[in-house]
């Protein structure tokens, strides 16, 4: 009596082992993909980190480039300024020594006082 019935647990027991090793691979397979789905997800997010790192740079090179042209054209600019007002001044002087020369002047009356 008692062998069949050991038997019959026996088999029970192979049967119930028989389905954890399946249950247990399958869990494994999809650890497994799993697994291999978030390590190409990282190395997406990496690659996609690494771009946005590069144009990150990029941008900011870009950024000093064009500060120092804006530094550069305000210097221009008041050099610009600077020329101007001297051409101006020099102008004024020209004018100034020779509007003289070119009216003509009045004679002085003697009077006799001087």
């Amino acid at each position: 009596m008692r062998v069949p019935a050991l038997e019959e647990e026996l088999t029970q027991v192979k049967e119930a082992l028989a389905s954890a090793q399946g249950d247990t691979e399958a869990k494994t397979k999809g650890l497994i993909e799993s697994l291999a789905q978030r390590n190409a997800q990282v190395k997406e997010l990496e690659q996609h980190t690494s771009e946005l790192n590069q144009k990150l740079i990029d941008a900011q090179t870009e950024i000093r480039e064009l500060r120092a042209r804006i530094d550069t054209q305000k210097d221009d600019l008041l050099m610009r300024y600077f020329a101007y007002g001297g051409m101006v001044a020099g102008g004024g002087l020209l004018f100034g020594l020779i509007l003289p020369h070119l009216i003509p002047r009045r004679k002085k009356r003697n009077n006799g006082w001087a």
